[in-house]
């Protein structure tokens, strides 16, 4: 009997040791490793997670926190400050940077090389910076009532843009893109196109 019960502790000591080995060496890191992938995922307005804001929806603009939240959980969170024009029904955007600058923060945020060519950097900068305007506005108008305009401010330029104006690039109301699949067919799926984007910037937003 002796023999039986060391040779089952011995091999219950075998089982706990392999699967010891099994989470602290395969499973915690590849949970870390799933949860930095996320978390890079939420820097791309194309890759961005839609239930990460939902939080945030809200019937009214003046809940300065509720606000400032949500654009902390969306992309190009980068250097800015916020203003609520709460008579107006505005938000203004104060950013530190000028728009290229900006846009290559954001994509060192990621954790991405935008390449050597420096004739094509400036383009790739300008591609993020429009990708997450057109991105960010989408978001804050579909998820806050009231809000009827948003001004981004860089130290360069800036641009204004319109609940109006943002409803007219879909085919849908802003609160029907509040669904997995809407948002990522009719709002992630069309910032990969580069000349899509250009084009909605154009016809959405309003350089002052």
């Amino acid at each position: 009997m002796m023999k039986i019960r060391n040779r089952i502790i011995t091999v219950l000591l075998i089982i706990g040791a392999i699967l010891y080995i099994i989470v602290r060496f395969i499973i915690i890191p590849d949970n870390a490793r799933k949860e930095e992938e996320y978390n890079k995922a939420q820097l791309n307005a194309a890759t961005h997670d839609l239930n990460r804001i939902l939080p945030y929806k809200s019937p009214y603009m003046g809940d300065a926190p509720n606000i400032i939240n949500l654009y902390n959980n969306l992309p190009m969170a980068v250097d800015r400050t916020f203003h609520l024009l709460s008579d107006e029904l505005t938000l203004e955007i104060n950013y530190k940077d000028d728009l290229l600058l900006a846009g290559k923060k954001s994509i060192e945020m990621q954790g991405v090389q935008a390449g050597e060519d420096d004739s094509k950097q400036d383009d790739i900068y300008q591609y993020e910076v429009f990708k997450d305007l057109l991105y960010n506005s989408t978001a804050a108008f579909a998820l806050i009532d009231n809000l009827k305009k948003i001004n981004y401010n860089f130290s360069d330029i800036n641009y204004s843009v319109t609940r109006n104006m943002i409803e007219d690039l879909y085919s849908v109301k802003l609160s029907d893109l509040l669904t997995e699949e809407n948002w990522r067919k009719l709002v992630q799926d069309n910032l990969n196109d580069p000349e899509l984007v250009s084009s909605s910037m154009e016809k959405a937003f309003e350089v002052p």
